[in-house]
């Protein structure tokens, strides 16, 4: 019986889906809280304190502890989600153009995150932009095949080795991907401090300071995804967000669409679909998207949100590497049912080798997971990060 394009809206039934910045308001409202209390300085005139000899005494400054709160999206007033409101109103877009001259030796933008643990030994990985594999446009940093042929796929991927079984073959293996990093000063913060650095984190294309935090996720040892938000059954009342890829449009316009999105941080090594069940649904408008990302060298994650999506049917024609994610692990925002989820997950990457699942970065979901990896090591399951999945057959 053939399925009818009517109000079966997948991105609500199924994954109950909102726009970014609409699912994540909760971070938002409590990273936007304004911090109490003010710098304390304490000024020691005694010799015991005076620095370094020179008869000057030392300052000290006790900061408060989220300076970085006034980067947060602004309040929500108007009853209108965030994600609607004009870009360039309500939040600055600081992600344009990039110049080699203004990065850093090592190319970063720095972000100062008072929630960083000190000393946590993270396997950090290089800070974005790297020339060889993007290229500088007016709009921003795209990513693009280096010279040598090295693709943003495999130069922004997290390296991974895994320790063979004693008799031979790969422990069960599970990649976990935490989306909607970005929006949210606080939870973006949560999100990359708490989180092993084997789970990779998707930034969506609109903030202040992407490249910035998508770095200091880097440093953290997180790889990072850029998340597409693309058109769902029930648009425009239900909005991803500006820059939607639509199936109403031209494929010109659609991929001016995507050059926008793409430009707004460097540091990915693939995409992911936010939303998107109409436009995954229709080859038509599909197709001139994934060959153009694959064009670029990064790869795509489906986060299986729908049962139509020829994301992975169309991939080989279009020459781009696509994976499917297995299961959404906060459908249902309580402990209990996360834990289900992430069993779930456990017992399909027993008897498959390697599942790779999804989930937002809410506080509860970030609480969860962080302490549901912790126990894996006994149960013989290894979290690997989703680039990794790219390089197997399988998941």
């Amino acid at each position: 019986m053939a399925i009818e394009d009517t109000d079966a809206d997948e991105d609500i039934t199924h994954l109950k889906k909102r726009s970014l910045a609409a699912a994540l308001t909760p971070l938002a409202l409590v990273g936007g809280a304004l911090l109490a209390g003010v710098a304390v300085l304490a000024v020691w005139l005694s010799q015991d304190h005076v620095s370094g000899g020179n008869g000057m005494p030392e300052v000290v400054l006790k900061l408060p502890r989220d300076p970085g709160i006034r980067a947060a999206p602004p309040r929500p007033g108007d009853g209108a989600p965030l994600i609607r409101k004009s870009l360039k109103a309500d939040v600055p877009d600081t992600t344009g153009p990039v110049s080699p001259r203004a990065l850093s030796p090592d190319g970063s933008f720095r972000v100062i995150d008072p929630l960083q643990a000190r000393g946590s030994g993270h396997r950090a990985l290089r800070s974005a932009p790297i020339k060889a594999v993007t290229e500088y446009t007016r709009l921003g940093p795209l990513p693009r095949i280096a010279r040598d042929g090295r693709l943003p796929a495999q130069v922004y991927a997290r390296p991974v080795s895994i320790k063979p079984l004693p008799g031979g073959g790969q422990p069960a293996r599970i990649a976990l991907f935490i989306g909607g990093m970005g929006i949210s000063v606080s939870g973006t913060s949560r999100a990359i401090n708490t989180l092993p650095e084997e789970i990779t984190l998707g930034f969506a294309p609109y903030g202040r300071n992407l490249q910035g935090w998508v770095n200091k996720a880097r440093r953290n040892g997180h790889e990072v995804m850029l998340q597409l938000p693309m058109e769902p059954f029930d648009y425009p009342d239900n909005d991803p967000g500006p820059h939607t890829l639509l199936s109403s449009v031209s494929a010109k316009e659609n991929i001016a669409r995507l050059k926008w999105l793409m430009t707004r941080f460097a540091g990915y090594f693939g995409v992911a679909n936010y939303m998107g069940a109409r436009f995954t649904s229709r080859a038509e408008a599909l197709g001139p998207v994934l060959n153009w990302i694959g064009k670029r060298g990064v790869v795509f994650l489906d986060d299986g949100g729908s049962r139509r999506s020829k994301i992975a049917e169309m991939a080989a024609t279009a020459g781009i590497k696509v994976k499917v994610a297995a299961t959404v692990i906060d459908e249902g925002q309580t402990p209990g049912s996360i834990r289900t989820r992430l069993a779930g997950l456990e017992a399909a990457a027993k008897k498959r080798g390697l599942v790779i699942g999804v989930g937002t970065g809410l506080p509860l979901t970030v609480k969860t997971v962080a302490k549901w990896a912790k126990t894996l090591k006994k149960r013989g399951i290894v979290l690997i990060p989703v680039s990794a999945a790219f390089k197997t057959s399988n998941s």
